[in-house]
Order: structure tokens, then sequence, then C-alpha cells
């Protein structure tokens, strides 16, 4: 059987994406191809679910979306046993659609305000599609160690804590003075903690140049390298990002640290997560309004001591 799945979102939206897969080719033993980001198509070649992997923005692809499709892309489709598409766009799904033996879309999340995981809701379109087995119910907890590669990779004794102050939005960010006092705390510990930027946190660069004592910055230039970082290091700390959900995927003990998003919907899948929130009443409200209440107590409010005991004992994890 050869399945096509087409992705498209960010890429917490692709890492979900890829976990339903992963419980597709689970089921059914398909040869899987992917027209998806590039970071994420390698990602998921190198962790061995995809066979093979196409830039979704190359105008091969894009051609999708115009009057007539190019003979490559037909030819790509056409091949395919099943299309899953990833998307909310119609357009996308009707020409995948009329080219298609066989085309599935997959609304990538629930709607705005609705308490379902993400993955859950996924699994549960891949169940009617008859892809998914139907036994297994929409849970994941089967699939957590799907892409362990912390516990088969070795690190040594002084392997550092990474920690990354990024994400998607700006709303979702743990203050960075308290990322600071957390990196503090970890070199008091003797524990070596070094900062991971993405091509999106330019702008903290500087408040990080601030800090007292002057943290080592990574900047891995493709998910592959931030793929080997996270295996290499002792454990991670990040907001609710797409990072975050790659570290969780691979088995890296990953402090997630909400605020006004919702834990309920989006918390990061892997077998060694703890998600951290602080207390106030108006969350979760990220997808449904378009401001964080003035005071931000549910991200100032995180404690960067609990965050702390938990990277600490991830050793022993």
């Amino acid at each position: 059987m050869n399945v096509l799945a087409i992705i498209q979102g960010a890429l917490g939206d692709g890492v979900m994406a890829l976990w339903g897969l992963q419980a597709v080719v689970e089921h059914t033993g398909c040869s899987l191809t992917l027209f998806c980001a590039p970071g994420l198509g390698g990602l998921a070649k190198n962790l061995g679910l995809a066979q093979a992997a196409f830039p979704v923005q190359s105008p091969e692809i894009a051609s999708l979306y115009g009057p007539a499709p190019s003979p490559w892309v037909r030819e790509q489709i056409q091949a395919r046993d099943s299309v899953l598409v990833f998307s909310f766009s119609r357009d996308l799904f009707s020409a995948v659609q009329s080219l298609s033996r066989q085309a599935y879309s997959i609304p990538p999340r629930p709607k705005p305000g609705e308490r379902v995981h993400v993955l859950d809701r996924i699994l549960s379109h891949l169940q009617k599609a008859g892809l998914v087995d139907p036994e297994a119910g929409t849970g994941y907890s089967h699939m957590l160690h799907a892409f362990d590669l912390y516990a088969r990779a070795g690190r040594p004794a002084n392997a550092p804590v990474l920690l990354h102050p990024g994400s998607g939005s700006p709303r979702k960010n743990w203050p960075l003075e308290s990322f600071g006092k957390l990196f503090d705390a970890l070199e008091e510990k003797g524990i070596p903690g070094k900062m991971v930027l993405g091509p999106d946190d330019h702008g903290l660069e500087q408040g990080l140049e601030a800090w007292e004592r002057k943290p080592e910055i990574l900047r891995p230039e493709s998910l592959l390298e931030f793929k080997d970082l996270l295996t290499a290091s002792r454990a991670y700390a990040g907001n609710d990002s797409g990072a975050t959900h790659v570290a969780a995927m691979l088995g890296v003990p990953a402090a997630a640290l909400f605020g006004p998003s919702d834990p309920v919907r989006w918390r990061p899948v892997g077998p060694r997560v703890q998600v951290f929130r602080g207390e106030c009443e108006s969350v979760p409200c990220f997808e449904t309004r378009e401001k964080n209440c003035r005071e931000g107590k549910c991200l100032d409010s995180i404690a960067p001591g609990e965050i702390l005991e938990f990277l600490e004992l991830a050793r022993y994890k």
C-alpha cells in the first residue's frame, strides 16, 4: 500500500500529523511519501517514517491551487492508493480529490475552544478512514516510544540542558528573565545550560546578551541538526512551540511551559513530558482572544524552581 500525505501548517501541527501517520504505518504497513515543509520531511525520513519527502512550497506542488496541476504532481497523486490532506484548504483537497483514487481530508486541529487533544482528533479521523486500528481507541499512549531516540543515544554525564525561550508567538513566551533565573540556578547546581534559538527567535538575542552570565547560544540550521542537539542533551525546557513538540517526540525529558494556550489541546506527545502552567482564571485564551490579559499571570506565576527540580531529576528518567 502506498500513501501520500500532504501536511500544511506550523511545526507543531506537522509533528502531530507525523504521530498520526505513525499510527497509519503501524496499522497498514504502508510506504509513506510526504509533501510538507523540508525540515519536517527530512526529520520524518531520518526517523524511518517516510520513504520520500518533497517540499510542499515547490512550484509543482503549488500548482494544485491553480487550474492545471503539473504533470509531476498528477503522477505522484495518481500513483498512490490513498492521499491524506492535513490542511484546512478546501481548494487543495478538491484538487487532490479530483486526481486521487481515494483522498481523505484530515483537519490539522479541532476548532478553537474545543477541548480535545489535537492528536486524538487526528486519530479519530484516521480511524473513520479505516487507516488506524479501531480497537486502539483514539488514545495514543501505546505510541509514546515510537520515536524515542533519547533512550537509544548515549550522552556524557555533563550533558547540557537546552533552554528554548521562543515560540511562534510572543504571547506564549515565559519571561526571558525567568529563563535567566533558571539558567543561573542550573549553573549553580553544576548543570550546564545552553540556549537554543530558531530562525524566528532573533529578537531574543539582545535580551540574552544582557544576562550577567553569558550563555552559549546554539542556532541549529535544520531540524536534523536540532534533533542531534536534543538527543545529546540531558533535558529540555521550552514554551508551547514546535521545538518543544519535537523534543517531546524524540523522548527528551521536556518541561513544556504553558501560559494562555491549552495543554488539553496542545500538550506535547512523548514519554518524558511534564507540563508546567501558572494560575490564572482567564486561561485558556490563546486561540479565542486577540490578546493576553495585561497582568500576564499565567506565565509570570510559573516558578523557575519547579522547572529546576524536573530538570535535575531528568538523568534518572
